[in-house]
């Protein structure tokens, strides 16, 4: 592949890369506001959203859906505005934070909870990460957090519980498969899709703390962020580890993309505390090219959609 190279820095934290439209959409977490990105690196500010907006994706008819982690809530971006297309914290579903989120072609939202205060949490047992190793973050107590299945008109259906702390995700080109990261796990769990429902869960142990991952790649393999690590690294079916590269940076996200397939791009940061994301502003999006491109390509990843700035 090609060495990394910087297409835009200068953010305060971004998260929750992915491909649509012929652009890159990402959250810029620590400022509220979600951002398009072409190859070339032209950048627009899509909109100001409160709460800190988190994982990303679009209904059938194109409307975009935004993750307010705080907020507890998924938003929708409508013509006319943003509107809450789902309140989980006010059915009294999710008691933490919403994280990382995919939306199926079908409308269908399925988003993770933190399921603990992780900042705080992680500074506890950061001792125990020095002496003894970053395994054993898999294997100190901890609160679990669900995933939680979400229908296209914003009911609440399926609740999954048992995750040490969801995060990235992805669906299976076919449809078949969701992929979630456990990044207090070291794993990711491989659960069977059919008809909205989540089921037959399966382990892959990778031995890092996985954050966001990208789609599959034509032979299956999955890129997967490894923030402690400060590298991505690309995962085949099991869980081995068959290719990586390393940064200078912690490495929060990734997304497979570009008119090829073939760009892979990374959100990177010095760190991930939100008061020193905001004072340092040192994120980055990082891009290099892979010799292995993504699954498919669909309609939905042609550049069809004009994007229409609505604040920040």
């Amino acid at each position: 592949m090609n060495d990394l190279r910087v297409l835009l820095d200068g953010f305060t934290f971004l998260e929750c890369p992915r491909w649509h439209a012929g652009l890159l959409w990402v959250s810029e977490m620590h400022s509220d506001q979600v951002l398009a990105i072409s190859e070339a690196g032209r950048l627009e500010a899509v909109v100001q959203l409160p709460g800190r907006p988190g994982g990303l994706g679009w209904l059938p008819d194109g409307r975009m859906l935004v993750v307010s982690t705080e907020q507890r809530q998924i938003l929708r971006v409508d013509p006319d505005g943003v509107r809450v297309h789902a309140d989980l914290g006010a059915v009294g579903v999710v008691e933490h934070p919403l994280n990382d989120m995919t939306v199926g072609p079908d409308g269908r939202c399925y988003v993770g909870e933190f399921g603990v205060e992780v900042h705080a949490w992680m500074r506890t047992n950061r001792p125990r990460v020095s002496t003894e190793g970053v395994g054993i973050l898999g294997t100190i107590e901890l609160p679990e957090g669900s995933l939680f299945v979400v229908e296209a008109d914003g009911r609440i259906g399926q609740t999954v519980p048992g995750f040490r702390f969801p995060n990235g995700s992805n669906i299976s080109a076919d449809g078949s498969t969701f992929v979630v990261a456990e990044t207090l796990g070291l794993r990711l769990s491989i659960l069977e899709l059919a008809l909205g429902r989540l089921r037959r869960r399966e382990t892959w142990d990778l031995g890092f703390t996985p954050d966001g991952i990208s789609e599959r790649d034509s032979e299956g393999c999955i890129w997967v962020a490894d923030p402690v690590g400060c590298a991505v690294r690309r995962v085949a079916p099991g869980g081995r580890t068959v290719d990586m590269m390393r940064n200078r940076r912690r490495v929060y996200a990734c997304a497979m993309g570009g008119s090829d397939g073939r760009s892979l791009f990374l959100c990177t940061s010095s760190t991930g505390d939100p008061r020193e994301t905001v004072e340092r502003r040192d994120a980055r999006i990082e891009v290099a090219t892979v010799q292995v491109g993504l699954a498919t390509r669909t309609a939905a990843d042609q550049p069809t959609v004009t994007t229409r700035s609505t604040g920040g």
